[in-house]
């Protein structure tokens, strides 16, 4: 069994019975592993998320951005790879037209930080250079500045499909790799790679309620996408590709979705079980506690204490 624990003396558990297959097999000794290591992040995630409304706010984060922005590709173009937009094309307002710069912008990131690591680098998957190896480090620095300012920015735009989904929750539970309990357990492990047996234990029934959260992936998830107006047919809009012991507590009802579904069949992806995730197991203990939990704000609010395994 899996529970989880809050901070709340005054509800229970949550208990979870997990799916008898061998992927799930492996997920538990993985999760005692990042239990063990790492201490809890926690959040209440509304599906879609509230967007940032504070004028004052905006402004700000739209200036600071658009500084990033700048200073950043003007370093990349003067270390010699050559980025896809210049200074003059940014445009940061609250609006469609800026969520399309910035699904742009993020696949530079995306594309950048997948070869990061090889000789031959991309921010389009066509064009490719490769990066010095002293410049290696100091490039991933400025791709990641490029998504950092994506990622402040879309936190402010909101789509008419935002608007009109109808909005679920599911509690996320991360393991944090940025804060452990020894300083050295380093998280170059933190990852453990899905093999291509394990996708066999995907499933779109809803009858699960602990998932892999779909926040654990370098691009974005399907309903992500479809919110943003992204291209479902990129290969970093994908199902899961690693986990690392972390869970999501939801019905997981959003990726059934009929707006959902066919949208996906109008780019040609046919919804099932790898457009919905990979369930680990049920809630069989614990409901009024879940229900508690998705009334909180979003945001990190750590209100959960511990989370452990018997297996």
């Amino acid at each position: 069994m899996i529970k989880v624990f809050t901070k709340d003396s005054e509800h229970a558990p949550m208990v979870f019975e997990p799916i008898d297959n061998p992927f799930v097999e492996k997920f538990l000794v993985k999760l005692v592993d990042s239990a063990s290591k790492y201490r809890i992040r926690d959040w209440n995630e509304r599906i879609p998320y509230i967007r940032n409304v504070d004028y004052t706010t905006w402004r700000r984060t739209q200036r600071d951005v658009r500084k990033s922005f700048i200073a950043t590709i003007e370093r990349i173009n003067e270390l010699g790879y050559r980025f896809p937009v210049g200074s003059d094309d940014i445009r940061l307002e609250q609006d469609l037209e800026t969520q399309l710069f910035l699904n742009m912008m993020h696949r530079c990131f995306t594309t950048a930080h997948r070869s990061s690591t090889e000789t031959q680098q991309t921010y389009d998957d066509v064009n490719f250079f490769e990066v010095e190896r002293e410049h290696i480090e100091e490039f991933r620095t400025l791709v990641h500045a490029i998504n950092d300012g994506v990622h402040a920015i879309e936190n402010f735009i909101t789509t008419d499909r935002m608007q009109e989904f109808p909005a679920q929750h599911e509690y996320q539970i991360e393991f944090d790799a940025f804060d452990p309990y020894d300083a050295n357990n380093v998280a170059k492990e933190y990852f453990l790679d899905l093999t291509e047996e394990d996708y066999n234990y995907f499933s779109d029934r809803l009858e699960y309620d602990l998932w892999l959260p779909w926040h654990q992936i370098q691009g974005k998830c399907y309903w992500d996408a479809y919110f943003a107006y992204d291209d479902p047919t990129q290969w970093d809009i994908s199902e899961h590709k690693q986990y690392s012991g972390s869970i999501a507590i939801g019905s997981r009802q959003q990726a059934r979705d009929p707006k959902l579904e066919t949208w996906l069949q109008q780019h040609g992806i046919t919804p099932g079980p790898l457009t919905c995730g990979l369930p680990i197991g049920k809630l069989v203990e614990g409901r009024e506690t879940l229900d508690w939990l998705y009334t909180q704000p979003g945001g990190p609010i750590n209100l959960i204490k511990e989370v452990t395994c018997s297996m």
